[in-house]
């Protein structure tokens, strides 16, 4: 028979995970904090149970609205989704004999090995290695081929259920079903170091040209009230397709930071923080003097509180340098980074320099980047002229807005790119999700994965400002820096200054101050 017991069989494993899958991500996660946190953290160890795949397309999905409905779920992912079984030295020790080839180091003392990461597709490490003339220390990407066959078999399994929910007539859970399948291509591309080493290579110049770009005097140090900070990109060697070596990224990543600001060591710390500095503090202070003191204070403080103060020196790095580096890289039609979340997010406090990392993805507007920017700025005025209560959009920003969406797809409208970009709606009752907007262009369409990028940015920069909303020093900056109430539509901000740089490059300023949407005319 055609749908025979067993074909029921074969198509059942992958079934009972995308709904075991679906049923998690949509947990209701009710209660009091600590309550929401506790169920929160139970579902993500039932995702991080599944094994495989499944907790790398979870981690793809934090961000979907119409699928993970708790904030306190997508808080717990976020923090422990990175949380993976790092590989032994044994098993190490054999992927470089079997991947390495010719130009894996002769001489590399193991006993030196420092992780430095663990993903679900890769693993860095550090280790020393005597070059003839001295120890250099080198740094490693591995990826892992019986990782690949495990997604590929999840990926598999997968694909013989589409059939199976149709004849069923499930269709809220085929819908489901395809988003995941969509996510094949880009997240097996992740094991090909080989390709992230290209990739990694053309970030350099079109990285550089931005930071020239948005410096407004061709260097690549951006400079703001607090200080200045360089946006680099780590230089890799291509070994093979499954290792690599990079340049050594120092610092502290983002959600790092974001952790520790979460601890209860954070809340004495900034207490303590906020006492020392007095009148730095003061809401009238100039921003630069408070920064200032934050710097000079560094190398005295106790290491919570040096902790802290380093953290809200990476947000300003991170908010006035990577992001709007990111954002020109998407409006300008470079290849951009498909993965920019906060963990590829590093800060070197002592050099200043914020690296972007793990290029293993990239995506590209293309031709259309000039939609894509007059989009931007659009919802940003959007935005604007519904900062009073009782206004309305003008109706010029309506016509422009829509005549613009129409360049850049047939199905997504502009109302539905402000609910994308966190811009302010006249009606907030839309219904529209970004699993609807991904349905309606289809899996392939080139504007899923710049949809995707924007809330993995997004993301990122709620992050930083989650930082600076921690205590009272925080928010003075914010207020300084013309960034209070980011964490709701802080991508729009940045970027929409951005977009206003690329498309008049008379207007040369890195001061997110400068970059707030223009007078209501």
């Amino acid at each position: 028979r055609r749908h025979g017991q067993k074909w029921m069989l074969v198509n059942a494993v992958g079934c009972r995970n995308v709904l075991k899958l679906k049923r998690l991500l949509g947990a209701s996660i009710e209660g009091d904090s600590e309550q929401q946190t506790r169920r929160a953290d139970e579902v993500t160890k039932g995702i991080q149970n599944m094994g495989g795949v499944y907790p790398k397309l979870a981690q793809r999905l934090i961000n979907a609205d119409g699928i993970v409905t708790s904030d306190a779920l997508r808080k717990s992912l976020r923090q422990t989704l990175e949380n993976n079984q790092e590989r032994s030295l044994k098993e190490v020790q054999s992927h470089f004999l079997k991947h390495g080839g010719p130009d894996v180091p002769k001489n590399i003392n193991w006993a030196s090995m420092e992780v430095l990461g663990v993903g679900s597709v890769a693993q860095v490490i550090r280790v020393d290695v005597d070059i003839g003339n001295g120890i250099e220390t080198q740094v490693f990407k591995m990826s892992f081929p019986d990782t690949k066959k495990t997604f590929e078999t999840h990926f598999a399994q997968l694909s013989n259920c589409v059939e199976f929910l149709n004849w069923r007539k499930e269709e809220e859970a085929a819908a489901f079903l395809q988003v995941l399948l969509s996510k094949k291509d880009k997240i097996l591309e992740e094991f090909d170091l080989e390709q992230e080493a290209i990739n990694t290579e053309r970030a350099h110049p079109a990285v550089g040209r931005c930071a020239a770009t948005l410096s407004g005097k061709n260097t690549s140090v951006l400079e703001y009230p607090g200080g200045q900070v360089r946006v680099r990109v780590p230089q890799v060697w291509g070994i093979s397709k499954y290792l690599l070596r990079q340049e050594f990224a120092r610092g502290q990543s983002l959600n790092k930071a974001a952790e520790f600001m979460r601890g209860g060591a954070a809340d004495g710390a900034a207490r303590v923080l906020e006492q020392v500095l007095g009148s730095a503090l003061d809401p009238a202070a100039k921003e630069a003097s408070r920064m200032r003191a934050l710097q000079d204070m560094l190398p005295y403080a106790t290491p919570p509180v040096a902790h802290v103060v380093g953290n809200l020196l990476s947000v300003g790095a991170s908010l006035h340098g990577a992001v709007p580096v990111l954002g020109c890289l998407m409006l300008k039609g470079d290849d951009a980074h498909g993965d920019p979340h906060a963990g590829n997010m590093i800060h070197d406090l002592k050099t200043g320099d914020f690296w972007l990392t793990d290029w293993g993805t990239v995506v590209k507007v293309g031709d259309r980047a000039d939609a894509f920017r007059k989009i931007i700025s659009l919802a940003s005025r959007a935005t604007y002229d519904l900062t009073t209560p009782g206004n309305k959009i003008a109706p010029r920003v309506v016509n422009a807005g829509a005549e613009q969406a129409g360049r850049l797809s047939d199905n997504v409208k502009f109302e539905a790119w402000l609910q994308l970009l966190g811009a302010a709606q006249e009606d907030d009752e839309t219904g529209t999700s970004l699993q609807d907007i991904k349905a309606e262009l289809g899996p392939h369409s080139d504007v899923v994965p710049v949809v995707e990028i924007i809330g993995l940015t997004s993301a990122a920069v709620q992050t930083s400002i989650g930082l600076l909303e921690s205590f009272d020093a925080g928010q003075h900056m914010a207020a300084d820096w013309g960034l209070r109430g980011l964490s709701e539509v802080g991508l729009l901000v940045i970027w929409s200054g951005v977009a206003s740089l690329l498309g008049d490059p008379q207007v040369a300023t890195t001061n997110s101050v400068d970059w707030l949407p223009p007078p209501r005319r």
